[in-house]
């Protein structure tokens, strides 16, 4: 079950820890401690409440709808009737809203239906046909396709791979290590994940738009590998052989840990993101920091700045359970994510458009459509499609 929230500048919104809260209690997450919490915001926020107690009551778009916000504030008593209406209207007037998805059933609220359903009416029904189509370029120059089910074993010389169609490439632990490495890169379009197990038992999930280039075998006094785009670490544990990971001119060193690499040429900046372990980092003009669990380190691609800072490292690593997880985001931003997440090209027409901002979670596995549809309604925006391409008014 996901949360999502739409909202502009305005600050007038469940505050950010109450969402995080919120997306627990969905998952049956909450500790007693998170519990009270909750318990008590809401007793102090009676307004709110009523409006959570709204939503979870619905199933589909047309009964939130049918609200009628001056009847429904009549159900409160009297001292919160005029607080709760006042609510009711900032929530149309700043475009905040909460929707809830549910894996056969979603529901949205927007006080201003006519408006909901002028914007509903203008959005494309279809979308870019999705190709997940991952490759893996082996040293001798062969191009495997790895959704291929006639590609489930996969040789070159004495390396053997074992592919899981659409998934998965483990490399097999036994190779002899005295052999000649072989450079492969694996190569995960849009639209797409990947997870490999490189040949030192290290597992690397690869997010979407995204090339890793490793050695079939680790037979020198480092274990390097390049990537392009983002990546999910979880390093075999070598003193004697450090695990070094380059990407956009940086240098990510490690001996056995996990963190998320993204490292995308269109992004303003560099981030990684330890989520246990020790790392240290060495960016393109040789200033070095060391990471702590549960920081990122930003490195700006431009002036190559390093901002380093404490974080909830789910906002950086649940893509890789196939969650979007976001916090205070612009809508560019969120759009750049979609492009990867579904290989659709998304242009924003309108500049004022750009700085709607987002907080919550969403599902890869829901529709595009889905998405796009939900996003018109909860905003002031016009989506529509013209040739392979997704445009926003």
């Amino acid at each position: 079950v996901i949360i999502m929230m739409t909202q502009t500048k305005d600050n007038n919104q469940l505050p950010d820890y109450i969402l995080d809260l919120l997306l627990l209690q969905q998952q049956n997450q909450l500790n007693s401690q998170q519990v009270k919490e909750l318990d008590e915001y809401f007793q102090n926020n009676p307004e709110s409440k009523y409006l959570m107690e709204i939503v979870s009551k619905s199933t589909m778009l047309h009964e939130l709808e049918q609200i009628d916000a001056e009847k429904a504030a009549q159900k409160l008593p009297p001292l919160q009737k005029a607080k709760t209406f006042n609510l009711y209207k900032q929530i149309a007037s700043w475009a905040a809203i909460v929707v809830i998805f549910l894996s056969i059933s979603w529901f949205a609220y927007d006080s201003l239906k006519e408006e909901s359903m002028e914007v509903k009416s203008q959005v494309a029904v279809d979308s870019p046909e999705i190709q997940q189509k991952a490759i893996l370029k082996l040293g001798d120059g062969r191009s495997i396709s790895l959704d291929n089910e006639q590609n489930k074993q996969i040789e070159e010389g004495l390396v053997h791979i074992e592919n899981k169609p659409g998934e998965k490439l483990t490399y097999n632990f036994s190779d002899n290590l005295n052999q000649l490495a072989s450079n492969h890169t694996l190569i995960v379009p849009s639209g797409a994940r990947y997870e490999l197990t490189l040949a030192d038992g290290t597992k690397v999930w690869m997010n979407a738009e995204s090339e890793l280039v490793y050695p079939t075998v680790f037979n020198t006094n480092e274990r390097r590998v390049q990537l392009k785009g983002e990546a999910f670490f979880e390093v075999t544990k070598n003193p004697d052989q450090p695990f070094i990971v380059e990407a956009e001119g940086n240098e990510i060193r490690v001996l056995g840990t996990s963190f998320n690499i993204s490292a995308y040429d269109n992004d303003p900046s560099f981030q990684a993101t330890l989520v246990s372990g020790k790392v240290n980092l060495k960016t393109e003009n040789g200033e070095s920091v060391s990471l702590e669990p549960g920081q990122l380190a930003e490195v700006n691609q431009t002036s190559h700045e390093v901002l380093l800072k404490k974080v909830d490292t789910k906002l950086y690593t649940s893509w890789r359970d196939d969650i979007l997880y976001f916090k205070d985001i612009e809508m560019s931003a969120l759009m750049n994510k979609l492009e990867r997440w579904y290989g659709v090209d998304i242009q924003i027409m309108n500049p004022e458009k750009e700085k709607i901002r987002f907080s919550g979670a969403m599902e890869n596995q829901k529709d595009l459509d889905f998405i796009l549809h939900l996003i018109a309604q909860t905003t002031s925006i016009k989506i529509e499609k013209q040739e392979d391409k997704i445009l926003i008014y």
